[in-house]
Formats: C-alpha cells, sequence, structure tokens
C-alpha cells in the first residue's frame, strides 16, 4: 500500500504500516518509480539542473508548484535519478515547502516525525541533529533522520539559510527526503 507523505496533514491509519521506502509517495510519485510515468522526456530535460556535488553519478531535476499541477502540497521537488538512466527510475525524492520562520518549520518537524515515527515499522529514528549544511557555508540544517529495513533513508529536516543567502532570497524551507539504499550510499560521498 502507496503511503503519501503529505506536508501539513499526514493522514496515516493506526492499522498502517510502512516497511519498504517505496511504500511513500511524495506528490504520487514513489522511489523506483520511472519519471517518464509522470512527465514527459521533454520536461525532464528542460529541468534538469546542476548540483554542489562534486560526485556527478545523479542528476537534479527540479519541479515546482507553479509549472506542474501534479504538485500540490510542496513549493517544489528534487528528483535524483542515476546519471545516463534511460528510464529515469526514481533513486531521491525532496519535498520541499517554504515556511515563515525557523520557529514554525520546527515545530513542523516535529509533527511529521511523529507521524513518521508511529507509521514506519521497524525504523530508526536519529534524534535532532544541528549542523552546519555541507553544501553552504554559514546556512543550518535540523535534522531528522529515518531509515527502513531495505535500506533506505530519509530525513525531515529545517533548513535555515545563511545571511548571505538571504540577500539572494532564500528562505527557511522544510525538507522532507526518501532515498534508495544507493542513492544513500552515494550521498555520503557526493561532497567529497
Amino acid at each position: 500500500m502507496k503511503i503519501p507523505l503529505i506536508l501539513f496533514i499526514l493522514f496515516f491509519l493506526s492499522s498502517v504500516f510502512a516497511e519498504d521506502i517505496s511504500d511513500f509517495q511524495i506528490e504520487g510519485i514513489s522511489i523506483g518509480d520511472s519519471l517518464l510515468d509522470h512527465l514527459i522526456i521533454d520536461d525532464i530535460k528542460k529541468n534538469e539542473q546542476g548540483t554542489k556535488f562534486k560526485n556527478k553519478n545523479y542528476i537534479k531535476i527540479v519541479i515546482t508548484k507553479e509549472q506542474y499541477k501534479i504538485i500540490k502540497n510542496y513549493d517544489y521537488l528534487n528528483l535524483y535519478v542515476s546519471k545516463g538512466d534511460n528510464r529515469f527510475r526514481v533513486e531521491a525524492i525532496n519535498g520541499d515547502k517554504y515556511t515563515q520562520n525557523i520557529q514554525e518549520c520546527l515545530n513542523l518537524q516535529k509533527e511529521i516525525s511523529l507521524e513518521l515515527k508511529n507509521t514506519i515499522e521497524n525504523a530508526n529514528f536519529t534524534n535532532l541533529e544541528k549542523s552546519e549544511h555541507p553544501g553552504y557555508k554559514d546556512t543550518i540544517t535540523h535534522t531528522i533522520y529515518f531509515s527502513f529495513v531495505d535500506g533506505g533513508r530519509g530525513k525531515v529536516a529545517c533548513i535555515e539559510p545563511s545571511e548571505e543567502l538571504r540577500k539572494q532570497n532564500y528562505k527557511d524551507v522544510m525538507k522532507i527526503t526518501i532515498g534508495s539504499s544507493e542513492y544513500t550510499e552515494w550521498l555520503r560521498t557526493a561532497y567529497d
């Protein structure tokens, strides 16, 4: 059974438990889906964006709420696929939603994390971790990580941009991420 990860209100029945990362959806998209089932090839190609990752084994496709009607609960999605994969199999999804301030974001993070703990069977969760973002100087991340039995991982994070980034119109953002075990392993060294 697919369980949608909706940002503000997570509708889960107490009898519904997920064991596998592919049991979750963000805006109707699951890990392992072909992006071709959701977008046409021209839209995939035109929305490819660069990343700050030094390791370029994955490409990022960014779609926004303004562009695509499939996005209803988030401001934009970052979708990661293996470079050279002609099926565009989704390896990771970030659903991002802007918040008014960091406190609003942290409150949502706590609410969502509690709901996820009640939904993901046999998952491991970390306590809230606060650290500097590896790709943006002086930007703080407040992150709770979780992992699935199948090796897939996820996180619920609040990103607090630096003053420099705020001058460039960056905002506080809630980020819900799910990724395959392959993507998660790659991400460990992607900035090296």
